[in-house]
């Protein structure tokens, strides 16, 4: 039942997303993109320092030079 409430709110999400970006420009497309970047980085690294983690702890998921490839 729970599959069948969220296919029309998919639908609704779409079509939002749709009318709200429209066509923008390149610069646009661009802004958003690091701005969700750096929305999603200050999400996970507060979250992950309420949860009792160390800032260097945190900054260690995003060293490439350890095989970790978060980024």
């Amino acid at each position: 039942m729970i599959w069948f409430a969220i296919i029309p709110l998919a639908i609704l999400n779409g079509g939002l997303r749709e009318k709200v970006i429209g066509r923008g420009t390149s610069k646009n497309y661009w802004l958003t993109g690091l701005l969700w970047l750096l929305l999603t980085i200050a999400f996970e690294t507060v979250f992950g320092l309420l949860l009792g983690n160390t800032l260097p702890e945190r900054l260690k998921a995003y060293d490439i030079t350890t095989g970790n490839l978060w980024l």
